[in-house]
């Protein structure tokens, strides 16, 4: 549980409320994706990468992201538009995080 000494210049009916706003699945989408996690300890703070990693990066051009549907496989939605923080981490990933701690040879693109 979150430390609540954080809060302690709030009145209790304000924390209470807090808590009541944070839910178990507000909670989870905080947590990193599994995916997430391996990127970061398989590649960003692995070392000697070339021996051991191969990323395949891609840019998908021609989504028809109004069709909700198939787009949210491929993309993040926020509502029911593009996540565009979502998407603006994934292009810092894609184009200068992974490449930056792999070799070319290992990168697919």
């Amino acid at each position: 549980m979150h430390c609540l000494h954080t809060y302690s210049c709030w009145p209790d009916c304000a924390i209470d409320r807090y808590w009541r706003l944070v839910t178990i699945c507000s909670l989870r989408s905080l947590s990193p994706a599994v995916t997430e996690r391996e990127i970061q300890n398989g590649i960003l703070r692995a070392r000697d990468t070339s021996d051991h990693t191969l990323a395949y990066l891609r840019n998908i051009d021609g989504l028809n992201v109004s069709v909700l549907r198939t787009a949210k496989f491929f993309i993040d939605i926020a509502g029911r538009d593009v996540d565009e923080d979502a998407q603006q981490l994934l292009k810092n990933l894609r184009d200068e995080k992974i490449p930056a701690a792999m070799t070319e040879k290992n990168i697919a693109r």
